[in-house]
């Protein structure tokens, strides 16, 4: 089954084009009990991601050498440069995009690797994951997906 966007946020009305967006937001801005927790004593970072929990918690690591994005409000840490380099052309409105070719397919992401990944939805053949949880319908052509749906599906069933 494919959904088309826009997704629009249940509680400001607020529009996204992927469902992860609109999701990620709602975590973010409207449901603090979901958010990660820096567990570092006297630091208050809080995430909706746990990617960017982890990320951020190499800046307590007095070994590590950190780098960061310095763009506003962005919360991207990484021990490697060229990641952070890598990372950068996320808050440039004009870096390149790559657009899925795939018709009727509205998918651009600034990363080549992220076309590629985004491809094998596209794929009839492709593997599929699904949710083993009674009563869920989640489906995804992604096993990091489904591991990360998962640990969502058994927190919301707790």
């Amino acid at each position: 089954m494919s959904r088309k966007g826009p997704f629009t946020c249940s509680k400001c009305n607020k529009a996204f084009k992927k469902l992860s967006q609109q999701r990620a937001h709602e975590r973010l801005k409207h449901d603090p009990a979901s958010r990660f927790l820096c567990e570092f004593p006297s630091c208050n970072f809080t995430t909706a991601s746990r990617r960017s929990l982890k990320n951020h918690a190499v800046v307590h690591d007095p070994d590590a050498k950190v780098h960061v994005c310095q763009f506003p409000g962005c919360e991207y840490v990484t021990r490697n440069r060229c990641d952070l380099e890598k990372h950068a052309p996320v808050h440039d409105p004009n870096a390149e995009q790559f657009a899925c070719e795939f018709p009727g397919c509205i998918y651009t992401t600034k990363h080549k690797r992220g076309l590629k990944s985004h491809a094998i939805v596209h794929d009839p053949d492709a593997k599929r994951f699904a949710c083993q949880f009674p009563g869920c319908e989640f489906v995804t052509k992604h096993e990091q997906n489904l591991k990360r749906h998962g640990v969502r599906c058994a927190r919301v069933r707790a």
